[in-house]
């Protein structure tokens, strides 16, 4: 367990960079496109890492996302998230995403959810390297 621990915080500053990606993309619900944009990231994210990544087209508020990557051993493993945001367009910019003084992350969706898909997508790379 330490070994996993030591090396997600050894990408300590690129988790950081990839969630400033993320957040520093409009994702507002109602805008398919900035919602496209940000999945877009994700699916290139998920393909590195081995998954096939399937789009369900949504045209009313962005496309769902579906990977797979087939196991070994005989457990499953299901998350789901998602990777709207309640803001509207033009919020990333008038909120970039930043680290204050006591080195807490802010901008819009840095808490729901854009830092938990960070933190899963570099917990699972951890497991496949760890492999």
């Amino acid at each position: 367990m330490r070994d996993l621990l030591d090396r997600l915080d050894g990408w300590r500053d690129e988790q950081i960079e990839f969630l400033a990606r993320l957040v520093n993309h409009d994702s507002g619900t109602d805008d398919v496109l900035d919602v496209n944009r940000v999945g877009a990231i994700l699916v290139e994210r998920l393909e590195r890492l081995g998954f096939a990544v399937r789009r369900v087209v949504n045209d009313r508020f962005g496309d769902h996302l579906v990977g797979d990557k087939p196991g070994t051993g005989p457990k499953r493993f299901l998350f789901v998230g998602h990777y709207d945001t309640v803001f509207p367009s033009g919020t990333a910019k008038a909120r970039p995403f930043r680290i204050d003084e006591q080195g807490r992350a802010w901008g819009p969706g840095v808490s729901d959810m854009k830092g938990g898909l960070t933190a899963l997508l570099y917990a699972l790379r951890a497991h496949q390297e760890q492999r």
